[in-house]
C-alpha cells in the first residue's frame, strides 16, 4: 500500500507551508509537494508522502472534504507521480526552484523577418462576440 496522498482542489493561493501545517499532525512526513506549472504557480494540487501507512489512513479520513482557504479539498491515495511538471518541495527555496525548473528560450536570433529589427510584426485580432439578431 502506498504512503503518498493526492490532495486536490486546492485554491490556487494555498502555499506548500500551508499544506504542511495542515498535514504534518498526522504523522512524520517524509515528503511534501506541490505541483506548479510553467510559469511556477500552483496546479491546485499537491502530495504529501508518510513514513507510516496510518498516518497517511488517519489524513486521509480526517482532512477528506475539508474547507481550505475557501475551496472543499480532495484527499485521496495518490496514483503515481506525474514526471516533467516542475515541483516545489517544501525544503526548497522558491529562488532554487525558479532557476532549476524554468525551460530555457531557444535562440531564435537567427531567424530573420527582413525587418530591419528582426521582429515579426502579429496582426491582431479581435476577439468580439458578435451578437445575432
Amino acid at each position: 500500500m502506498s504512503r503518498e496522498i493526492a490532495i486536490t482542489n486546492l485554491n490556487f493561493r494555498t502555499s506548500i507551508d500551508d499544506i504542511y501545517r495542515a498535514f504534518h499532525r498526522y504523522g512524520e512526513m517524509t515528503e511534501c509537494r506541490m505541483v506548479l506549472n510553467e510559469r511556477l504557480e500552483s496546479k491546485g494540487y499537491a502530495f504529501v508522502s508518510y513514513k507510516l501507512d496510518r498516518s497517511a489512513n488517519e489524513a486521509i479520513n480526517e482532512m477528506n472534504e475539508f474547507m481550505m482557504d475557501g475551496h472543499r479539498i480532495i484527499v485521496t491515495w495518490s496514483k503515481g507521480r506525474e514526471e516533467g511538471l516542475p515541483k516545489i518541495n517544501r525544503e526548497q527555496s522558491f529562488f532554487d526552484q525558479r532557476n532549476t525548473s524554468r525551460p530555457q528560450r531557444e535562440d531564435r536570433s537567427h531567424e530573420s523577418s527582413g525587418s530591419h529589427d528582426g521582429h515579426r510584426k502579429m496582426k491582431r485580432r479581435s476577439h468580439r462576440r458578435e451578437e445575432k439578431e
